[in-house]
């Protein structure tokens, strides 16, 4: 049985931050996102292999996206042992959460 987890998100540095590190012999299936920006940016979703999981998402300020997805229709699945990284365009506080599940 897989247990529900959650990672705030609380960026606001331009480029690369890891949101979830990976864990060795498991993947990391996202089931949930919502990401809000407060100015106009693009977010974009990667593993830390930097394997590209989203395109680009233009997000206007103060607007977001998010994702509800559900364990049979996750957003995204993590290769063994990679971990979860957002990127952004610009730096801008950016805030919300991930849910997943340790596989």
């Amino acid at each position: 049985m897989a247990f529900f987890l959650s990672q705030p998100i609380n960026v606001s540095s331009s480029g690369t931050t890891l949101l979830i590190p990976g864990v060795p012999g498991v993947s990391i299936v996202v089931i949930n996102y919502a990401v809000v920006v407060a100015a106009a940016i693009n977010v974009q979703f990667l593993d830390t292999a930097t394997n590209v999981l989203s395109g680009p998402i233009p997000c206007t300020a103060n607007a977001g996206v998010s994702f509800a997805g559900s364990i049979k229709s996750p957003a995204f699945k993590l290769g063994v042992g990679l971990g979860l990284q957002i990127s952004l365009s610009g730096a801008v506080l950016t805030g919300g959460h991930v849910g997943y599940v340790l596989e």
